[in-house]
C-alpha cells in the first residue's frame, strides 16, 4: 500500500462502461516517514470521494482481469508512526 496526496483530476470524455461512476484521481506518493514526495505521480481509481489536497492509502491492485492498477482504499485522517503523529488533518 502507498501513503500519497492527491495533486489532481484528470478529465476523460470516455471511460470504459465497468468503472461505472468511479472518479480518477492524480496522485503523488509520498514518504510516510517524513511525508515529503517520493516517486513519480500516477493515476488511481476513486469509490469513496477523495479530493485534491486529501491524504489516501492506495492499493496496487495487480490483479488478473483487474481494470485498474492502483485504486484508494482509505481516506487518511492521521497518520501515527513509532509513536509519532507524522500527520493529522486540521
Amino acid at each position: 500500500m502507498i501513503i500519497s496526496k492527491v495533486i489532481g483530476t484528470p478529465t476523460s470524455t470516455f471511460k470504459i462502461k465497468e468503472l461505472g461512476g468511479s472518479k480518477l484521481l492524480v496522485v503523488l506518493p509520498l514518504n510516510p516517514m517524513n511525508m515529503r514526495p517520493e516517486g513519480t505521480p500516477f493515476i488511481c481509481e476513486d469509490r469513496l470521494g477523495a479530493g485534491r489536497g486529501n491524504l489516501v492509502l492506495i492499493s496496487n491492485t495487480n490483479r488478473k482481469g483487474s481494470l485498474v492498477d492502483a485504486c484508494v482504499v482509505g481516506i487518511l485522517d492521521s497518520l501515527e508512526i513509532e509513536n509519532r503523529v507524522v500527520y493529522e488533518t486540521e
